[in-house]
């Protein structure tokens, strides 16, 4: 089925054709694309933690733990990951602000002309 959606913003309106949702076969190869075309690419190390029956409590318990101990010895050995997390978070929420404001027309962009 196909649907109409339109979407209000202040004068502006815009209509979308929301279309047919993709068969699984095709989001399961968009996704593996994605992730080998962006994540991989891009990540600094690769882990797993694999255990023998996924239903078995007791095995992702002490999976859960092995992990647990992993990420506290990472964060030992930067004891500022947590700060630079919020400062990250927080610098993308600002500059998210900034872009609305700009495109809002509430402010204009400083141009330096040299």
């Amino acid at each position: 089925q196909t649907a109409l959606m339109v979407i209000a913003r202040s004068n502006n309106v815009a209509a979308a054709k929301l279309l047919p949702p993709p068969s699984p076969e095709t989001n399961h190869r968009y996704w593996l694309d994605a992730t080998r075309d962006v994540q991989v690419k891009t990540t600094a190390l690769f882990g797993l933690i694999a255990v023998r029956d996924l239903y078995d409590r007791g095995q992702a318990l002490r999976a859960g733990r092995l992990w647990h101990r992993i990420v506290m010895l990472l964060n030992r050995a930067n004891p500022q990951h947590g700060a630079w997390a919020w400062y990250s978070m927080f610098s993308v929420a600002l500059t998210d602000v900034y872009i609305r404001l700009l495109m809002a027309g509430v402010i204009h962009e400083p141009r330096v002309i040299f």
